[in-house]
């Protein structure tokens, strides 16, 4: 990545964050919403595919694990 790159990923960025600034508070809520539930389905593939043999409601505590690392 040159530094051209990193120029039009700043610019990018930016006009991001005045896109958010004109939503609402809700909008904003709904779109981390959807981030979450993307977040979450990447994650639960990830754990489907390294723990094959682990049950759902155990696949689900690693899950959990997974999405809540940093948070407490």
């Amino acid at each position: 990545m040159g530094s051209e790159d990193h120029i039009d990923s700043f610019k990018g960025a930016r006009k991001q964050i005045e896109i958010y600034r004109q939503m609402t508070g809700a909008e904003r809520l709904w779109i981390g919403c959807g981030l979450y539930e993307m977040a979450k389905k990447i994650v639960s593939a990830g754990a489907r595919r390294m723990f094959p043999h682990l049950d759902e409601s155990e696949l689900e505590e690693k899950i959990k694990e997974r999405m809540s690392r940093g948070t407490s």
